[in-house]
C-alpha cells in the first residue's frame, strides 16, 4: 500500500520496502509515529478561529487557480526544510487537492521538527471550495 501511495505522488524511485508491512514493524516492537487528521470541517473550524497555519502543497499552478486564504505554498517534493512562512512552533495543517500529497508533506514536516503538525486525508482544496468557504485566485 506504501509503494502505491508514494507512486501516485510521483515517486518512482524507491530503495525498497518493509517486508511484513506495519503488522510487522509493530511486532517487533520498533517505534512508530503517527500524523494527526483533521476533516474539512475541523479545518474550517481552525481557519475561522484563526488557530491553524495552513501548507497548500500542491503545484504553482493548482495553487493559482484557487487556495485557501491565508495559506503557505509549497509544492510537497520541495519540503527539504521548514517552509519560509510557517512556524514550526505553532499548529500547521498541509492540504492538496485529495490528501495524499498532504499526508507526505505532514510527514515531512514533523521529520523536521515541527511540533504540532495535522494534515487533510479527504477532500483537501477542491472540496473547500465546493463548501462555498472562502477561496483566493492568484499566487
Amino acid at each position: 500500500r506504501a509503494v502505491e501511495l508514494a507512486q501516485a505522488v510521483g515517486m518512482r524511485n524507491l530503495g525498497g520496502f518493509l517486508h511484513g508491512g506495519m503488522t510487522a514493524w509493530r511486532e517487533e516492537e520498533r517505534p512508530a509515529t503517527q500524523t494527526a487528521r483533521l476533516t474539512l470541517a475541523q479545518l474550517k473550524e481552525r481557519f475561522d478561529e484563526n488557530s491553524i497555519q495552513i501548507l497548500d502543497v500542491r503545484e504553482p499552478n493548482e495553487f493559482a487557480d484557487g487556495h485557501i486564504p491565508g495559506s503557505v505554498p509549497t509544492p510537497w517534493h520541495d519540503i527539504d526544510s521548514i517552509p519560509e512562512g510557517i512556524d514550526p512552533s505553532k499548529p500547521v495543517a498541509t492540504v492538496c487537492g485529495s490528501g495524499r500529497r498532504a499526508g507526505i508533506a505532514a510527514s515531512m514536516l514533523q521529520r523536521l521538527g515541527a511540533d504540532d503538525v495535522m494534515h487533510v486525508p479527504k477532500g483537501g482544496v477542491i472540496a473547500w471550495g465546493e463548501h462555498d468557504w472562502p477561496i483566493e485566485n492568484g499566487a
